[in-house]
């Protein structure tokens, strides 16, 4: 195996460039490919870690620890039966990099369409609390931008043929502002 294919292969794996770089000392030293197939496998494992590090960001106001590998496994597995329910291929497409907040005043799961970030907040710690929370942004998740205005724009067209011709109002009254697309 050539080191294209190492890279090629940590690029298929979704490792980073900063992580592909770090690894050429090691392929130049051992130009095995048992040495690239355990490197491969070691990264990989490290990898699930990492990913599941870099999809949530905690922020804990809270005095009680946050177990982070529990609120992964919940939020992996909040995807996963969404994903079975809805019947989505991959539940890895419903999946988003988000903030937990915990030790705030109030629950919630907002999503800013602007900047694209995710954000659950949750006054205290708690699986219910937060498997809730994980299902109400994967459901977001799963209805996107786009689909949202096709369904806003079919809400307003056929409220509109049911509504009747009142001669004081005109039927353009009920087509959305731009505060209705956020």
């Amino acid at each position: 195996m050539r080191m294209t294919d190492g890279v090629w292969a940590c690029f298929v794996l979704q490792l980073s460039w900063i992580e592909v770089e770090r690894m050429k000392p090691v392929f130049r030293a051992r130009r095995s490919t048992h040495a690239l197939c355990q490197l491969l496998v070691v990264l990989s494992l490290s990898m699930a870690t990492e990913t599941a590090a870099g999809q949530i960001s905690i922020e804990d106001r809270s005095s009680k620890p946050i177990p982070r590998d529990r609120a992964w496994v919940i939020y992996q597995t909040t995807c996963q039966v969404v994903a079975e329910r809805f019947h989505v291929n991959d539940p890895i497409r419903l999946q988003v990099p988000f903030k937990l907040n915990v030790g705030v005043e109030v629950n919630n799961v907002l999503y800013d369409e602007g900047t694209g970030i995710y954000q659950i907040n949750l006054s205290e710690w708690g699986d219910t609390k937060f498997a809730f929370a994980a299902l109400r942004l994967t459901l977001q998740k799963l209805a996107t931008l786009q689909s949202r205005r096709e369904m806003l724009m079919e809400v307003l067209t056929r409220a509109e043929r049911k509504l009747p011709l009142d001669s004081s109002k005109a039927r353009h009254e009920i087509r959305p502002g731009a505060e209705a697309w956020k």
